[in-house]
């Protein structure tokens, strides 16, 4: 996909950066969420509860991860 940029804006890293942060990032992040979703599917836990906790924790996550300054 960074290619695909590349060759469509030459010469212009911000546009590789930005196609990578919208393309590539969703899904990685994706992935991720179905791999969870899975592991609660083998697990017998209800896809709603699972999907809740996902965006609950996807919200309340970030700020606390950029106040501690861990990274």
């Amino acid at each position: 996909m960074q290619y695909l940029a590349g060759y469509m804006f030459p010469k212009n890293p911000i546009a590789n950066t930005a196609l990578t942060l919208y393309g590539h990032m969703p899904m990685q992040q994706a992935v991720l969420f179905l791999a969870d979703f899975k592991l609660g599917h083998y697990m017998k836990i209800p896809p709603q509860s699972m999907f809740l906790v996902q965006v609950i924790l996807c919200s309340c996550v970030p700020p606390i991860v950029d106040r501690s300054g861990w990274r």
